[in-house]
Parts: structure tokens; C-alpha cells; sequence
């Protein structure tokens, strides 16, 4: 805007109007012009300076028109419903305006009602205002055309400044909830949205715009929107407050607010009570507020201390309006400034709230670290102990030998049960573990699972049955692995607790969902404690179950893993009876693939002629994994790290390739990935204790075939070097 112009308004801001009305006389008591012009004739009115104390829904008065220069009448109050200049001599009407004319009655789209004052009208006229309601001051008087022009300027300027300001951070607010999904920033522009309406009621720019035909609207709808205004600014306080200021006394009263505005709201569109009540209202929420600020920024909230700065520039005008009239025109400059520090105050906490998430984002990640670090290590120990245990039980072995070797075994997996749902636990936790949805074949998942849980059957002399309904899909869309996870912890709770019992797997297919149900014959659970069954660390607390042992959060895991494949658990059970587990997941019927088959124990694995490199540079895994393979009739190679894994691919034709991940001067993500660039065609299969959902990704993204996690077995191992040898 050109400077001039600017320093034009600024003149206009600071230039008293000044009225030129020669005499004003409120004549209270007239009913026509017959009372009014005979009040006149005896000199019984009322002289007024410019404010009529309108305290009925109808006023006469006698003006006499300044003689001086053009002159402009105005009304300055939105409330008008109709008025008319009447002839003082003769009663005639001279001219009708107001709302029910509409908007040609007025000068300009302005809320105040202008009327050039021409030679058509007498210097003696009497004016009848006809109001929506009573109980205000009206305004009124003459003004040359400068004035009229500066009190326009003036007031278009601080209107145009505050609406403008208000819409582009309602705009502001609501683009933030959509690049962030911030909470405060959406509730912020509904909080601005409502006050916006309100603000457009209270100055007549609703009934000259929205509603000019229907002015009963207009004078109804601050006692609609004021409450609102209230309401969602209590709202938005107190979800702001809320931590910062939780507990005190002042945050309640904010609480209290939300129910004191709806109840207001509904008492006087129910006409139970006026606008008086609303500002009491509006007032109340605004004191809460700022008392609740004033806890946040004593308990070191920052943020909350520019809701204090914003409520003293919007409140500290109505302070002194009393002694400086003319500060109306200005109030919407402070009050453009105040919802300025409003949204200053929303931006500062979405900066704290950023900060946070960011430093939340690196302990989620150095908690990753950790877990994949003590998964690895944890893991690779693991690892010699259940596979050399394994080799040793298959060697001819005295009767008390082959004991200690089988106490070895089941110690081991035992502990390796116990290290899986302590990691899995903690990545759940960290929010670590993702589902990845693909073909299963639902068969010979099954097969597998009753196959991996088959020395437990025998140790506990367990009868299993699996029914599966001739309806159920074969092939189904889900994550194998998190339900594998969970039927195997769900059957192997049922087989622990029923000794010498009975237990069975039934799986039925309903609309949309597999329904697997897990029955048992076992001790049951009491009532009171299923409350609790899948809370972490919680086990029924009985002399019997603790002879069981166990982590605790077997049932805690399964049920994540269920609510992330958006199913349910639910168990019924009862004391020395036995329990019922229904898992719940939701599918989608696949068509037939070529996917893993059922693993068979019994059938020796024969790999003669077949040549292995495995890359490992832990010497224990390293040698277990040979004794394996050459007791299988397998040529087996061997590397300590991804550099002579790479040289050795390159000088010699591997049938496959085994790489373990973590290998010192170069790991096998990197071998692999320069292997394939050279154009090596040998599968490679991954044989690491970095057994995480992103491991097996970035495996496969590195050009490797498949995955074998540590600790594993010899059909583990086996079974992969077949299948990738012969294909």
C-alpha cells in the first residue's frame, strides 16, 4: 500500500469525528406523530447530546438538520429495525429505511445506516426508530462527508485488518493439522471459526450480509453464537492447559466452563436469559483461562504465557473504552494482535511437541540398537549350545550321557523360549514390530507348528487333535509368522498345563475372519484372575501354575500380535475343568503357491556332491554349521568375513552360498550386494542372529534368496541347502 495512503488512515484513526447536529430532543412517551408533533409544540421532550437510552422497542425524536455543508445521518447500531423521517408540519413520511428495506436502504455494505441529509428533507424533522429489541444506547447524529468518509476508512481499515487476520489463521490452523495431525492447531480453528461468527454478529456485518431480510435472526444469533465462542474457547484451553496446569484448581474451573457456555447457550435460546448472562459466561471462561495460564507458566510451561499476553491485548481496550469513546473503532487492532499471540502460543508447543518426537525418535532407535544387539549376541551363543547338543545326542552315547545331553536340550530351548519373548516383548514395546501380509498355505503352517511342538506333546503326554473345517480357505492372506507366534504360544500353555490331557485345535472360517479355537483338559483359570491373564509379567497366581514357570508374557505378546493383525483373544475357563482360547483374525482367501512345505524330521537329508561356502566369523557357528554339512555328504567351504566370502565366490562354483550378516572389514549385506553386481548367480541364505522384519528386507533387498535365524536346527539348516542347491 502506497505510504501516503497509509499515513491518510493513520490521520483518520486519530481525528475525533465531531457531530453537527444542532439539537437532538428524545420525545419519550410519543406513539404517533400527533403525541410527537404536540411534544414538540410544548417543549416536553428530552434534549440529548448523540445517544438515545433506548429502553423500548420504539423511539421518537425531533431533529433539526445542521445548516451547514451536505450532512449524512447515521445510526450507529445494527440492531435497527426500521426507521422513518417524518415531515414535523404535515406527517408525512419522507423517507423509510432500515432492515426490512434491505440493502438499498443503505449507503454503503457498512452495519451502521447512513442517509445523506438532502434538500428533500426539512430543517424540522421527526425520526421513529423501530428496534429489534430495548436495552441499549443508540447512537446517532449528522456528519459532514469528511467525517462520514474518515469514520468508513477507519472502520474498514480495523474490520478488513481483523477478519482478514482471523480467516487466514483459521486457514493457518487448520493447514498445520494437515501437515501435522496437531491436535491443538485443529482446535484452534474451530475456537477462531466460532469467535469469527460471534465478531460478525456483534457488528451487524451478519445482519447486513447473512440475514438482512430476516433481522430476528441477527438479533438471536449472538445469544447462539456467543455461548459457542465460550464453549470452544474453554475447549481449547483446557486440552492446551491440561498437562501443564493438570490438578489445579483453576484448570477445573476451565473444566466447569465447558458445561456453564452449553447450559447458557440453551437457557436463552430458550429465552430463560439475555446477553447479560452470555458475557458473564464469556467473562467466567476468560478469567478460568487465564488463571489456568498463569499455573502452566509458574509450573514452567512456556507456551502458556502468550494466552496471558493475548488476553491482556484483547481485554485492556474495554478497560478504559469509557474514558476514550472513540476506542471502539481501534479495538480490533489489539484484538488482531491477540489472536496472533494465540497462534504464537499453538506454534510454540508444536515446536516442543516436534523437539520431543524427535528426541522420542532417537531412543526409539538407540532402544532398536540395543535390541538388536543383545538379540545377536544373545543369540549366537545360543546357537552353539543347541547345535552341538543336537549333533551330540545323534553320536552313540552311554544311558547317562544321552540323559545329560537331553537335559542339555531341553534346558536350552527352554532358555531360547524365554530369550524370544523377552526381545519380542521389548520390540513390541518399542514399537518395533511390523505385519507383513502374504500367502499362507494354512495346512502346512499348521503341520509345522504341531511338528515344532511335537517333543513338548511327548514330554507331557499330551493327546492333540487338529479339526479343520472343510469350509476354511487352504490358502489365506495374513502374516504367517505373528500367527504361527501366536497358536504356538496359545498351544503350548494348553499342552504345559494338561498333563496326561487332552487338547485340540479347531479352525473355522467366518465372514471375513479365521476363528482358531484351543481347548484344553487342564487345571483352568480362575474367574478373577482372567481379568488380568494378558496384562505383561502377570501369571495366575496358584501353587500349581507356579510349578510351571514361565516369563509372564507369553499371553501379553500373542494378544499384541493379535491386535496388530486386528483380531481378538478371548479365553473362557474354569478350575479344574479346563480353558478355551478363541483367536480371531480377519483374511482374505488367496490362490495357490508354491510355499513352504510341511518339514519332515524322520528323512535324512543326503547334500553329496554339493558344495557350501559359509561365511561366519564366529568360530563356534562357524564349526557347527560345517560338522552339519559334512555329516550330510557336503563339500563345505568356509570365510571369516564378507571380503574373502566375495574372493572365494569369485575363484570357485558354490551350489550355496551361507553369509552371516555381521562379519568384521566386510559384512554380508555388503558381499552380497557386490556379489550380485559381478553378476554371481549362487543362491545366498542369510544365517544371522539379526532375526528382525527390516533384517530379512534389507537381506532380500541385497540380492539374497532367503533366511535362516539363529539359534537353528539341523532341519533348518539342512532343508535350505537342499531346496536352493536343487533349484
Amino acid at each position: 500500500m502506497n505510504p501516503k495512503i497509509l499515513l491518510i488512515l493513520l490521520s483518520c484513526l486519530l481525528t475525533q469525528a465531531g457531530y453537527g447536529a444542532d439539537s437532538i430532543t428524545q420525545l419519550t412517551g410519543a406513539r404517533d406523530w400527533a403525541s410527537a408533533a404536540r411534544m414538540v409544540a410544548n417543549g416536553s421532550g428530552v434534549p440529548i447530546d448523540s445517544v438515545i437510552e433506548f429502553d423500548g422497542k420504539e423511539a421518537w425524536l425531533y431533529l433539526r438538520v445542521p445548516e451547514q455543508g451536505p450532512m449524512l445521518m447515521y445510526l450507529d447500531n445494527p440492531t435497527i429495525r426500521n426507521y422513518e423521517i417524518i415531515s414535523l408540519e404535515t406527517g408525512e413520511t419522507l423517507y423509510r429505511g432500515g432492515l426490512d428495506a434491505g440493502l438499498s436502504s443503505r449507503l454503503i455494505f457498512h452495519p451502521d445506516f447512513l442517509l445523506p441529509m438532502t434538500g428533500f428533507f426539512e430543517r424540522d424533522i421527526l425520526l421513529r426508530v423501530d428496534a429489534l429489541r430495548g436495552g441499549y444506547d443508540l447512537p446517532i447524529g449528522f456528519s459532514t462527508v469528511s467525517q462520514v468518509t474518515q469514520r468508513i476508512a477507519t472502520r474498514f481499515l480495523g474490520d478488513g485488518m481483523y477478519y482478514g487476520a482471523i480467516v487466514l489463521m483459521i486457514l493457518f490452523s487448520f493447514f498445520v493439522t494437515l501437515l501435522n495431525s496437531y491436535g491443538h492447531s485443529w482446535r484452534l480453528g474451530i475456537c477462531l471459526l466460532t469467535w469469527l461468527f460471534t465478531m460478525i454478529t456483534v457488528s451487524g456485518y451478519g445482519s447486513l450480509l447473512i440475514w438482512p431480510n430476516s433481522p430476528e435472526i441477527g438479533a438471536r444469533a449472538f445469544n447462539v453464537f456467543g455461548p459457542l465462542a465460550g464453549f470452544s474457547s474453554a475447549w481449547f484451553a483446557w486440552h492446551f492447559l491440561k498437562e501443564s496446569a493438570k490438578g489445579s484448581l483453576s484448570l477445573k474451573a476451565v473444566r466447569f466452563c465447558f458445561w456453564l457456555n452449553p447450559l447458557t447457550f440453551l437457557a436463552t435460546i430458550s429465552s430463560v436469559l439475555d446477553e447479560g448472562a452470555i458475557l458473564v459466561s464469556v467473562i467466567v471462561t476468560g478469567v478460568s483461562i487465564v488463571c489456568a495460564a498463569s499455573v502452566s507458566i509458574g509450573r514452567g510451561d512456556m507456551a502458556s504465557r502468550y494466552l496471558i499476553v493475548s488476553t491482556v491485548f484483547a481485554t485492556t481496550p474495554f478497560a478504559i473504552i469509557g474514558e476514550f469513546p472513540d476506542l471502539k473503532y481501534f479495538i480490533v487492532i489489539p484484538g488482531t494482535v491477540s489472536l496472533m499471540f494465540v497462534v504464537v502460543a499453538v506454534m510454540k508447543r508444536l515446536g516442543e511437541r516436534i523437539q520431543k518426537q524427535e528426541v522420542e525418535a532417537e531412543l526409539v532407535a538407540s532402544r532398536a540398537r540395543f535390541l538388536a544387539s543383545m538379540s545377536h549376541e544373545i543369540r549366537t551363543p545360543l546357537n552353539g549350545v543347541i547345535g552341538f547338543s543336537e549333533l551330540c545326542a545323534q553320536e552313540p552315547l552311554g544311558i547317562a550321557a544321552a540323559d545329560y545331553v537331553t537335559q542339555i536340550q531341553r534346558s536350552s530351548k527352554l532358555l531360547l523360549n524365554v530369550v524370544n519373548e523377552v526381545l519380542d516383548f521389548s520390540k513390541l514395546e518399542a514399537g518395533g514390530v511390523e505385519i507383513s501380509l502374504r500367502t499362507m498355505n494354512l495346512k502346512n503352517e499348521i503341520d509345522n507348528i504341531v511338528a515344532t511342538l511335537s517333543p513338548m506333546i511327548l514330554d507331557n503326554s499330551v493327546h492333540l487333535d487338529v479339526i479343520i473345517d472343510d469350509a476354511v480357505a487352504p490358502y489365506v492372506v495374513t502374516d504367517p509368522i505373528r500367527c504361527s507366534h501366536i497358536l504356538i504360544n496359545l498351544l503350548s500353555n494348553a499342552i504345559k498345563f494338561s498333563k496326561n490331557g487332552h487338547v485340540s485345535l479347531i479352525v473355522r472360517q467366518q465372514v471375513g475372519q479365521l476363528e482358531f479355537e484351543v481347548k484344553d483338559t487342564g487345571i483352568g483359570i480362575a474367574e478373577k484372575s482372567i481379568q488380568s491373564l494378558f496384562d505383561p509379567y502377570q501369571q495366575v497366581t496358584s501353587s500349581n501354575v507356579d510349578a510351571f514357570g514361565g516369563t509372564g508374557l507369553g499371553l501379553s505378546i500373542a494378544k499384541q500380535f493379535a491386535d496388530l493383525l486386528g483380531g481378538t483373544i478371548n479365553v473362557v475357563s474354569q478350575v479344574g475343568t479346563g480353558s478355551v482360547f478363541t483367536l480371531k483374525i480377519p483374511y482374505e482367501e488367496a490362490a495357490s503357491f508354491e510355499g513352504d512345505t510341511v518339514k519332515d524330521f524322520e528323512t535324512p537329508v543326503k547334500l553329496s556332491g554339493i558344495a557350501v561356502l559359509v561365511a561366519e566369523d564366529n568360530a563356534v557357528n562357524l564349526l557347527l554349521a560345517r560338522k552339519i554339512l559334512e555329516k550330510s555328504g557336503a563339500t563345505v567351504a568356509s570365510a571369516v568375513n564378507g571380503k574373502m566370502a566375495m574372493d572365494l565366490a569369485s575363484a570357485c562354483k558354490y551350489d550355496v552360498i551361507l553369509m552371516d550378516l555381521q562379519m568384521p572389514t566386510m559384512n554380508g549385506i555388503e558381499a552380497s550386494q557386490l556379489l550380485r553386481d559381478m553378476g554371481c548367480q549362487t543362491p545366498i541364505v542369510a544365517l544371522t542372529a539379526n532375526n528382525s522384519e527390516a533384517d530379512k528386507k534389507a537381506c532380500m533387498e541385497a540380492g539374497m534368496n532367503d533366511f535362516i535365524a539363529k539359534p537353528f536346527t539341523q532341519a533348518d539348516l539342512l532343508d535350505k541347502v537342499e531346496r536352493w542347491s536343487a533349484g
